[in-house]
């Protein structure tokens, strides 16, 4: 995707933001063909918003890829906070629950484990108010979806928790728990062939 093109595409994005108006789609010459051009999308349009990135979402692909939308600054608030249902028109609301990076991961050789990734996280309460640049959001292409901040409207925060590490998250009352998704089984804990 040329640099011209990624432009166009965050000006359609910033200004639909900006104005509530809505899109059908992003057009032919502006859409994205990737995860990376869907990415660098959301960057151009974070820029020409004049926003920072506060935090990061992130979910897997049906192509079992890992797609990123940006949690704006301006959008995200702690809880308590009251937010006009006019900013967020199409107010989804999803439960979540959010991981504050405590300290650095650096790049390395081998992967990290689970207990050392869990201890560099602290786990937050969250609520995401799902919104859309797109009129017929369920029917959107997915990377205009994902070029639109993987159609986050606001993201909420509770207070910061640590004795998260001590829940069993692999089950539920005994049972095993089984993650899916509309593709199939998920894998647990970033790990293949589960």
């Amino acid at each position: 995707m040329t640099p011209d093109a990624i432009d166009h595409a965050a000006g359609l994005l910033a200004d639909a933001r900006r104005n509530g108006q809505r899109l059908d789609a992003l057009p032919e010459s502006c859409r994205p063909a990737t995860l990376a051009d869907a990415h660098a999308i959301q960057e151009a349009t974070a820029l020409r918003l004049g926003d920072a990135i506060a935090g990061w979402k992130v979910g897997a692909t049906p192509e079992g890829g890992v797609a990123r939308g940006a949690l704006l600054r301006s959008r995200t608030y702690a809880s308590g906070a009251r937010i006009s249902a006019a900013i967020v028109p199409l107010l989804g609301i999803e439960a979540e629950i959010a991981f504050r990076l405590d300290r650095d991961l650096p790049a390395r050789a081998r992967e990290y484990d689970y207990s050392e990734v869990a201890g560099a996280v602290t786990a937050l309460p969250a609520i995401e108010i799902v919104d859309s640049r797109f009129r017929g959001y369920p029917n959107a292409p997915l990377l205009d979806r994902i070029a639109d901040f993987m159609s986050n409207g606001a993201f909420i925060y509770g207070a910061a928790q640590t004795r998260w590490r001590k829940f069993d998250l692999e089950t539920i009352d005994g049972a095993p728990i089984r993650r899916t998704s509309d593709q199939g089984p998920l894998a647990a804990r970033g790990r293949t062939g589960e």
